[in-house]
């Protein structure tokens, strides 16, 4: 959760309005925390399946390269193969303005994916690429 606080600013303008201030590692935490809540959603989504969830997940380049209903498909044959699995753990490896690389796994054993992220609309996406 991010966490700032309201300071006063100095000269009239400022001093009504007051400015808020958040320190870089508490901006850090909370961009970080949203970055593995969409790892998070997006792979609870390919194996509830929720293809609608997984699809707005998905950046535009993403989406360029598939369908919803292929996705459908994936995350249905997902289902069955491992049922509805949360992620394990979220690591993220890189995170550099609007592009991450996240490694990320299962609670059963379906290996390890290395995926890159990218912002887009203040929402952290899937771009459909190993890293």
């Amino acid at each position: 959760m991010r966490v700032c606080m309201t300071v006063p600013a100095a000269g009239l303008l400022f001093l009504a309005l007051g400015a808020s201030a958040c320190s870089n590692e508490e901006s850090s935490q909370y961009h970080d925390a949203v970055l593995e809540n969409s790892v998070r959603s997006y792979g609870q989504a390919l194996t509830a399946p929720d293809a609608t969830t997984a699809w707005r997940l998905m950046s535009k380049r993403c989406q360029s390269m598939s369908s919803l209903k292929t996705v459908a498909a994936v995350a249905d044959v997902t289902h069955k193969q491992w049922g509805a699995i949360p992620v394990k753990t979220v690591h993220i490896d890189q995170l550099s303005g609007t592009h991450a690389v996240v490694s990320y796994d299962y609670d059963k054993e379906t290996g390890q994916k290395r995926r890159n992220w990218v912002r887009e609309g203040g929402v952290w996406k899937d771009d459909c690429s190993n890293s």
